[in-house]
């Protein structure tokens, strides 16, 4: 079972070198509240971005810390059993 965090680093020399990870998000996500691609993979990275001014960052992440597992999902996952849809 896979989970993840959301973390932050930070360069203030124009990305010479950044700071160590910071977890910015206040609790654990399970990935398996996401799907796409028919249902044939986990889908969360095209949604994680960050904005920043002169003295705030501003982070957007897909949130799914009240993720369910589905059963059919992952045995159609798994080629065990058709499409749930």
């Amino acid at each position: 079972m896979v989970h993840y965090d959301t973390y932050l680093t930070r360069s203030t020399n124009g990305g010479a070198s950044f700071s160590g990870p910071t977890v910015i998000s206040t609790a654990t996500s399970d990935p398996d509240g996401s799907s796409t691609n028919s249902l044939g993979a986990q889908f969360l990275g095209d949604y994680i971005t960050a904005v920043a001014d002169a003295s705030h960052v501003y982070a957007v992440w897909t949130d799914s810390r009240n993720a369910t597992p589905c059963a059919a999902v992952d045995a159609f996952r798994a080629g065990t059993r058709a499409s749930p849809m």
